[in-house]
């Protein structure tokens, strides 16, 4: 069996990671750029699924203010056509 790249690279501790992610996030423009804007993109995502999930929620309550009004409506013209019997 052929040796991948990933059998020989050392594998770097939790602390070795965390360390070279901050290194990086301080040292080097473009891994900085590319963090910065993820980070916006993922803040963006947030933002817009909050006013998501509040749309829903007062499409909701309109659905269930109109179904109470078609109900009335519904009864209203059963109780006229068929008499009070």
């Amino acid at each position: 069996m052929k040796p991948t790249n990933s059998r020989l690279k050392k594998k770097l501790t939790r602390k070795e990671r965390t360390d070279l992610w901050s290194r990086l996030r301080k040292e080097d423009e473009v891994f900085i750029d590319l963090c910065n804007a993820r980070d916006e993109v993922v803040r963006t995502m947030g933002h817009n699924d909050v006013v998501k999930r509040a749309l829903i929620l007062e499409l909701e309550k309109w659905d269930t203010k109109v179904d109470t009004m078609f109900q009335k409506e519904i009864d209203k013209e059963t109780k006229n056509t068929h008499g009070p019997y």
